[in-house]
């Protein structure tokens, strides 16, 4: 019961869609950072504070890994056809931090082959709070998959920022694969994650 329950959070946690309905109205507008975020953005990396929380995260997804234990703040998923993180806003950054995370993740991954599908900005009411999703959706660039088999890197790449009333509440980013021999094997999320948290 334990484990059905357990699954069923990691299934809401990594699920592939933003979690909006039909039935529940949201807006959504292309992502497009201001002059302000992007100078403040380029100074964060230009201090290499990048590479002191690249670090926190490298030795948080070690512990993960290396001892079947568990993290407050970082999650790690892992099935046949999708692997993942999630990293909640209590890990210690500060508020912007999350939102330099997620391009620096982007960026990061443009450079192994791969193309922005689509980067956007959904909002929706929640109730008790107002959802704001900022998102990069990532594909394999054309000319890694031009010939047979479909060269499918480490798959698509999902990266998502959620925030409520504005204040950042989770971090995720996942990789789905595909099966069958029309696609190559995919590279290991392992391989993926070394490349994300190296220093920069």
């Amino acid at each position: 019961m334990k484990s059905d329950f357990f699954d069923q959070i990691m299934q809401k946690l990594f699920r592939k869609d933003t979690g909006i309905s039909v039935s529940q109205p949201f807006v959504s507008e292309k992502l497009i950072r201001s002059d302000t975020f992007a100078e403040k953005y380029k100074e964060w990396k230009e201090k290499r504070r990048v590479n002191r929380r690249l670090d926190a995260l490298k030795i948080a997804m070690d512990e993960l890994n290396n001892h079947a234990g568990s993290h407050p703040y970082l999650v790690r998923y892992k099935s046949p056809e999708a692997n993942g993180f999630a990293l909640y806003a209590g890990f210690g950054f500060r508020d912007e931090e999350y939102s330099f995370l997620l391009d620096h993740f982007g960026e990061i991954i443009l450079t192994l082959g791969y193309r922005i599908y689509t980067s956007d900005r959904r909002h929706s009411d929640k109730g008790e709070y107002v959802e704001r999703i900022d998102r990069h959706y990532i594909k394999p660039a054309p000319s890694s998959i031009a010939n047979a088999p479909l060269n499918q890197l480490y798959g698509n790449i999902l990266i998502e920022l959620i925030l409520r009333n504005d204040k950042p509440f989770l971090l995720k980013l996942i990789a789905s694969v595909y099966a069958g021999r029309q696609y190559s094997e995919p590279l290991t999320f392992d391989a993926l994650v070394e490349v994300l948290f190296a220093e920069s």
